[in-house]
Order: C-alpha cells, then sequence, then structure tokens
C-alpha cells in the first residue's frame, strides 16, 4: 500500500548505518504507511497544496507527506508537547526539504487560519490497543476510563483545527486503536457536527469498517491501525463586508517581523558558494544572527503563518553569520538547497561512524582546505571544515552517534 515502503527481515540496529542518520530513509510501523494509498486517491499531488500534520512528532507520517507532495507544497508539521518538538525537527531536517515549517502549538492555534489547508492530518494521541501485540507496557496501562478520556480529547482536537480545513479540503483521521468509541464513532461525529462527508474507497489491504478501515495483526502485516478520510463540503459563501487591507513589511509577500532582517546583497553573495539554487529563494538574517531562506513561491502563506503563530521555524535554517564569519548549519548539508557541487569526501562505513560519534579518524584522500561534505555511499552526513594540517568536525553534539 506504499509504494516506497520495504518489509525488512530483520530489525538492525539503525544507529550503526550511516545512511539512517543522513535520512535516506525513516523506520516506520507498515500499518501507519496506510496513510500513502488514501493520498494516492484523494489528493493531487502535482497542485501547489498546503498540508499540516497536527499531531507530527516523531515525524513519520510527515516524512511521508513530505516524500508525497510537490515541491511547491506547504507542510506545517505541529507538535503540542514542547519536548518532542526536536525529534521532529531532527527528523524532518535530516529528510530534507525545502517546504516544511515546524511548529509547537495547541491546536486551537490554527482557528487563526481559517480556510488556509487543502489537508489536515490528525494521527490523534489514543489509547493503544494495537499495539497490545508487540508493547506490554501498553495493555497494563489500558482501561475502560482512558477509553473514554482519549475519544474526548480526540473529538476536542478535531473541534479546535477543522475551521482551517477548506472547502474541498480532505481531512484524514487516525489512531493505533481498536474500539469504536475512538474509531467509527468519532468519525461519525465529525461528520455530523462539522457537516464533512465520509469518503469511501477502495483500499483492498484493511477491514472496511463503518467509516474507515481498521489493520489488525493477523489480517495485515502490520501492527493495529485505524484510518478514515473525510471532505468538508463546498458551499457558497455568505456575503461579508470587504476586508481590511493588511499591511506587509518584508520583501516578495514574506511578512518579516521584528526578529528577521532581509540579508543585503553582498552578504548574500558570500552564500552563494553553499546553494544550489539562490534565485528562488530569499534570505532574512535573525536577532541571533541565524540566517533563513524563504522560498519565493511560498512567501504568501508563510506570511500568514508568522502573523497567526508564535512557536515556529519558518524557513532552511541555512547557518549563522558573526563578525562577517558565516558557518553554514547541519541543517543545510542535509537539505536539498545545498550546492551539489561543493568539496565533497566519500568515507568508508568504519570512519562514517567515527565521524557520527565525533571520534579521530583520518581521511582516506586529500582535500582542499574549506568546509567539506562528508558523504557516505554518496549521500551527505554532515560538514567538516578543512584546515591546512587539521580538520573540524562540525556535527552538532546533540547529533553524535553515542554507541562505541
Amino acid at each position: 500500500w506504499c509504494a516506497t515502503g520495504r518489509y525488512l527481515a530483520e530489525r538492525p540496529i539503525f544507529a550503526l548505518d550511516p545512511l539512517w542518520h543522513a535520512g535516506a530513509y525513516y523506520v516506520q510501523e507498515a500499518a501507519s504507511m496506510l496513510l500513502s494509498a488514501i493520498l494516492a486517491q484523494q489528493i493531487d499531488a502535482s497542485k501547489p497544496l498546503r498540508v499540516l500534520d497536527l499531531c507530527a512528532a516523531p515525524g513519520g507520517k510527515s516524512t511521508l507527506l513530505a516524500a508525497h507532495l510537490s515541491a511547491e507544497s506547504l507542510l506545517v508539521c505541529n507538535e503540542v508537547i514542547q519536548t518532542r518538538v526536536s525529534v521532529l525537527r531532527e527528523n524532518m531536517a535530516r529528510w530534507g526539504g525545502a517546504n516544511t515549517v515546524i511548529v509547537n502549538h495547541d491546536p486551537s492555534i490554527f482557528a487563526a487560519l481559517p480556510n488556509f489547508f487543502d489537508l489536515i492530518l490528525i494521527d490523534a494521541p489514543c489509547s493503544g490497543e494495537g499495539l497490545f501485540r508487540k508493547d506490554k507496557a501498553s495493555r497494563n496501562e489500558w482501561s475502560a476510563e482512558n477509553v473514554v478520556q482519549c475519544a474526548a480529547r480526540q473529538k476536542r482536537i478535531v473541534a479546535d483545527c477543522i475551521a482551517a480545513l477548506s472547502p474541498g479540503g480532505v481531512l484524514i483521521y487516525s489512531t493505533c486503536t481498536y474500539n469504536k468509541n475512538e474509531n467509527d464513532e468519532n468519525v461519525a461525529w465529525i461528520s455530523r457536527e462539522f457537516d464533512l462527508d465520509i469518503i469511501n474507497q477502495d483500499l483492498g489491504f484493511a477491514e472496511k469498517t463503518g467509516t474507515g478501515w481498521q489493520c489488525y495483526p493477523h489480517q495485515t502485516k502490520g501492527e493495529g491501525f485505524f484510518i478514515a478520510a473525510l471532505r468538508k463540503k463546498v458551499s457558497d459563501p455568505p456575503d461579508e463586508p470587504p476586508k481590511k487591507k493588511q499591511k506587509t513589511r518584508g520583501n516578495n509577500g514574506f511578512n518579516a517581523t521584528k526578529k528577521y532582517k532581509l540579508l543585503d546583497e553582498k552578504d548574500r553573495l558570500a552564500l552563494r558558494p553553499f546553494l544550489g539554487d539562490c534565485e528562488n529563494y530569499d534570505f532574512y538574517i535573525k536577532v541571533n544572527d541565524e540566517v533563513f531562506a524563504i522560498k519565493k513561491s511560498l512567501a504568501q502563506p508563510l506570511a500568514l503563518l508568522d502573523e497567526a503563530l508564535q512557536r515556529k521555524q519558518i524557513g532552511i535554517r541555512v547557518g549563522e553569520w558573526r563578525k562577517g564569519i558565516f558557518t553554514p548549519s547541519h541543517e543545510l548539508a542535509l537539505n536539498e538547497l545545498l550546492n551539489p557541487s561543493i568539496q565533497k569526501v566519500e568515507l568508508p562505513l568504519e570512519q562514517a561512524l567515527d565521524y557520527l560519534r565525533k571520534a579521530d579518524f583520518t581521511l582516506p584522500v586529500e582535500a582542499k582546505t574549506g568546509w567539506t561534505i562528508v558523504t557516505f555511499q554518496g549521500i551527505a552526513l554532515g560538514w567538516l571544515k578543512v584546515l591546512p594540517n587539521r580538520f573540524n568536525n562540525y556535527l552538532p553534539n546533540e547529533w553524535r552517534l553515542r554507541m562505541i
């Protein structure tokens, strides 16, 4: 059901695979990838879309969405629990897209963006019955009271954000549980309460329920999972008074707040050796000296996000500019915006792992002095700065491999 999904015969130690660190793939439970089949049938990926993954951490479904969407689409990945935002940010940085925004807000904040999104995915927190087979702890934590509480919380989450779904837009609702309270009954409630049409399509991979599709471990090669899709009806808009024209600041429609300042031409030229595409981006420096790239074609929706949301990362973090010296970011090393012609050094497995551990190793080939990308099997792992008699490893400490 997912064209890019692969089953593994056994579970390796992914932390010892440099390609995992590089974001060449994401490890995800197979049933969760049923999302891919719904996207393929209900979403025209050739069009620029605005998509919200409302409960995004750790990022599995966000990477799947990012792989499905066009380069001109906008993907907003939200996580309400602050302690989970860092892993979401890391996983999306590894994935390397140029059109992702990371957000840390309660779902109610998105009511400030009416009719903004073409697709909203709610992978709702649930009672976790679908994990019983492989996770004994989830069995011990289950209770009938928790099912009722989860169902009520799921309704609140949907109610808080549904105004942000555009007419004709698709809401995808999923859980990793079995009971009707959190699944069929909640989807039926969403349909009645907000006048959405339940989408009935033939997936062929899961059991059809009253409102969606259910995966069971004894029927599909995966854990327990429920997913449903609904479409917001298109109706004639009510007559409204003309809206006041909003003031815009910044360039090309991006509402640059006091935290952002458009990079001047001299500094922009200094970035050019690091970047493969300068013409389709504007570059902003924040008050903390970080430089971000904003895609020009997304300037208008990003301006609206910047106005409505407080805790967010908009744009690609390109690096830092301090005292006239530019230091590229690890995020740029893994991003499609990176200049493909920049100097690279290919490392074999053991030296690649030493790089990821930030341990001592010797470069297998001679390299010119300057900023250099370390690769494994042709895929970027991060930055080195080659000096006349040594090199410095610029892998962030928080990304360091701690396994011996």
